[in-house]
């Protein structure tokens, strides 16, 4: 598996910390070969030079892929349903399991980091460029 350099640079953070995850190899344009799956994000959505002008079969991995028009919106040739999101009951479970020493938040309603801090956790909502303490 070939992944995109921020996919390559998030997966090593993972890989540091002990997590097991499938082999894969950063993309470089000039050694890809085209035999392997290609991981890419939207945010990457500029087709990679080593791939243009191929014939090539393309996926989107989303919630949005429910819907029945999302292929045609992402441009891809199949959907497939899995989301990032988990529903309020869903990350309070989570957190009940895990707990964690603290809960940084960057990503839905700020008023989370209120409500979590009332149930005892230590949650803070991380505003853009935020200056974190490491421990």
């Amino acid at each position: 598996m070939t992944v995109h350099g921020a996919i390559a640079a998030l997966a090593d953070v993972y890989c540091r910390a002990g997590v097991e995850l499938p082999a894969f190899e950063r993309y470089d344009a000039r050694t890809f070969d085209g035999r392997h799956v290609l991981v890419w994000p939207p945010a990457g959505r500029d087709v990679p030079a080593a791939v243009r002008g191929r014939s090539v079969r393309s996926a989107s991995l989303t919630g949005w892929a429910l819907d029945r028009s999302a292929n045609l919106r992402f441009g891809t040739d199949v959907g497939f349903p899995l989301s990032d999101h988990a529903d309020y009951p869903s990350l309070l479970r989570y957190l009940a399991l895990a707990q964690p020493r603290r809960v940084l938040l960057n990503h839905g309603w700020r008023d989370f980091a209120h409500r979590l801090r009332r149930l005892g956790f230590d949650a803070e909502y991380l505003e853009e460029n935020a200056q974190l303490r490491l421990f």
